[in-house]
């Protein structure tokens, strides 16, 4: 399958209970069995799923609990942090989907007017009831040098979450592109790079693809064979530029598009 040739893409992150999340695969494989499943709605929404990974293993939900009082006494934040603790103890175990849509056309777009349409088609809302957290955010993809979009899937998957200051993003995605040789050499490959348009700014979501084990100190090792100048003006003043980061190990959802093993292969060779 090849990607579609866009810059705009949706990013989203949907929590799910743990006893709950095999009927929302059920349903969702259904929904985007065909490639551009919201073109039910509308023709304008030709979005078609592009990426789908989960949370390797079930974790607690925890969402802070909203500021239901303000009060000026002084044990106020003392039994604020009870309230948390007793709320996160009784939060259920979830997973979450991490989902890309491609968005090729952004001209006259109404997802508001899209969703109100969505909200009558009850196979669609039966995946929305199903949902403890959904959030999205539009995102433009960055042009990595050699980057492999059409390929089979490895073992493992990163998410990497970066923030930014203003002046620093551009420095750190030439650098970032420079080292994608490297990575790939051992065993690191791109599956997308996207720049936050909405949501929180100067921010940056890398998703990459590895038979290794998904920590970000083998992921270094990767530099390793660079002469210490070399890591100097690239890695080190890379990371140097980076205000905080996440760092999530994911696995592919069971409804994921399916993708060419042979052009992983030759790109391999290539490399």
């Amino acid at each position: 399958m090849t990607m579609p040739d866009t810059d705009y893409f949706l990013h989203v992150n949907i929590t799910v209970p743990e006893d709950k999340h095999l009927e929302y695969e059920r349903l969702v494989t259904e929904f985007v069995a065909e490639p551009a499943p919201f073109k039910r709605f509308s023709k304008k929404a030709n979005y078609s799923l592009d990426l789908a990974l989960r949370s390797k293993d079930p974790f607690q939900f925890q969402d802070s609990p909203q500021a239901w009082a303000l009060s000026s006494r002084a044990d106020f934040s003392k039994r604020a942090a009870g309230y948390h603790d007793s709320m996160l103890e009784r939060q259920p175990m979830v997973h979450q989907y991490v989902h890309v849509w491609s968005v090729p056309d952004i001209d006259d777009l109404d997802l508001a007017r899209l969703m109100m349409k969505v909200a009558d088609y009850k196979p669609y809302m039966d995946i929305n009831s199903l949902i403890l957290r959904e959030e999205q955010v539009f995102v433009r993809k960055v042009k990595l040098p050699g980057a492999l979009d059409d390929r089979g899937y490895g073992k493992n998957f990163v998410r990497l979450t970066r923030r930014f200051e203003s002046k620093g993003i551009g420095p750190y995605l030439f650098k970032a592109g420079a080292l994608v040789p490297e990575l790939k050499r051992n065993g690191w490959y791109p599956l997308g790079q996207y720049q936050n348009v909405t949501g929180a700014l100067n921010v940056v979501t890398e998703f990459w693809e590895t038979d290794e084990p998904t920590s970000l100190e083998s992921m270094m090792k990767a530099f390793t064979g660079y002469a210490p100048r070399l890591r100097e003006l690239l890695v080190d003043q890379m990371l140097e530029l980076i205000r905080s980061e996440r760092r999530e190990a994911l696995t592919i959802a069971s409804y994921a598009p399916k993708r060419s093993q042979s052009a992983r292969s030759a790109s391999v060779r290539a490399s």
